[in-house]
């Protein structure tokens, strides 16, 4: 929450809004808990309606908003992860160059932060204000902040960061600051499979479920695809059930933009290869991996483009259920420790270079069996 608020008053009702808005994270527990503080007691049997509405009428000074609107707040989400690379070299004076350059801009609100790693790179942390007009007005405005690395590495720049509209923006400005400053014309070079065929662009996906070193493949937990000849950016979830080993599709009826497909065998399944050749071509992939090593903790992958027709912008994030003492692994899967993500976003980055460096080898027809 920012120590500046956006606004100068708050009504009985912009708190009744704030406070029924949000369920989960306000319990009627917590509520009581809230008036409790107040030295007010309320009956077990008052519903949360009630509740809220009497919370909001007593009086709030400005550190009570703050601090309904922190507890309102939901915790932070995890962004899914891409990587582009940048032809140029630099090294940390011209970096801490364009970066002071870039936020003392006229009109620059953000909170920039840089924090060198040695001399193999820089990581900057932006604190920023994003706007959601739909939400009830203390709410409009959350406090988010996002991390861009930036690693020298053989002669080049490799700039990693959160898949958002923020990040893109940051690290299309500061691209641009650094063609001004090497006065050189700067293409990007990222995970891209347009102009590629239907068919090379599904191969990319089955050859990176398979491709990640020290994971075996269990499970497609989900997928999503596309027609070719359907112009509508529109896609819809395809749920494998991995719990069925015999796959069960329903009929395919007509040019449809996707289809529910289930069981283990979706890849090898007379479906997928009917989908395949109708011009169908996969989008996102989610799946489960086991580590092969000790302790043989069962990841959850998942990558796709934020733009799935054109094949650009490639994101991907990883999550893990881990193994419990009798050996099985947890039913839910958690974000990672931080001291394990540099290896994992940096293994499927790996991974996705060399799978498309090896399709653009290769011609279409040697992947009809990925």
């Amino acid at each position: 929450m920012p120590d500046n608020l956006k606004f100068r008053s708050a009504s009985d009702k912009d708190l009744f809004d704030l406070l029924m808005s949000a369920k989960q994270r306000i319990s009627e527990k917590a509520l009581r808990s809230i008036a409790l503080e107040r030295g007010i007691l309320y009956s077990e049997r008052s519903d949360r309606e009630y509740l809220c509405d009497a919370i909001s009428l007593l009086p709030h000074d400005y550190g009570s908003v703050v601090r309904l609107i922190d507890a309102r707040e939901a915790p932070a989400r995890q962004e899914k992860r891409t990587f582009t690379t940048l032809p140029v070299e630099l090294d940390l004076p011209e970096l801490d160059l364009v970066l002071n350059v870039y936020k003392s801009e006229p009109g620059y609100q953000d909170e920039l932060t840089i924090h060198h790693k040695r001399a193999t790179g820089v990581t900057v942390n932006i604190a920023y204000d994003e706007v959601d007009y739909s939400k009830t007005r203390l709410m409009q405005r959350t406090r988010r902040d996002t991390e861009i690395e930036f690693s020298f590495e053989n002669g080049k720049t490799i700039i990693r960061s959160q898949s958002t509209t923020k990040a893109d923006e940051v690290v299309a400005a500061i691209t641009r600051k650094i063609e001004d400053l090497k006065r050189v014309n700067i293409t990007p070079v990222s995970i891209s499979l347009e102009g590629l065929s239907s068919e090379q662009r599904s191969r990319f996906f089955l050859a990176l479920i398979r491709s990640l070193p020290e994971y075996r493949l269990m499970t497609v937990v989900n997928m999503r695809i596309a027609s070719e000849g359907d112009d509508q950016d529109l896609e819809q979830g395809i749920d494998i059930d991995k719990d069925n080993d015999v796959a069960a599709a329903p009929e395919l009826v007509g040019r449809v933009n996707s289809i529910v497909l289930s069981g283990n065998n979706l890849l090898q399944s007379a479906e997928y290869q009917n989908l395949r050749r109708s011009g169908f071509f996969i989008t996102s992939m989610t799946w489960q991996s086991e580590q092969q090593a000790e302790p043989r903790d069962v990841l959850q992958f998942d990558a796709s483009f934020k733009r799935a027709r054109e094949g650009t912008g490639f994101r991907f994030n990883a999550r893990i259920a881990r193994r419990l003492q009798n050996g099985n692994p947890t039913s839910d899967f958690k974000p990672l420790e931080v001291h394990r993500q540099p290896s994992i976003w940096r293994m499927i980055e790996t991974a996705s270079q060399q799978v498309l460096a090896d399709i653009k080898t290769n011609p279409p027809e040697r992947g009809d069996k990925p």
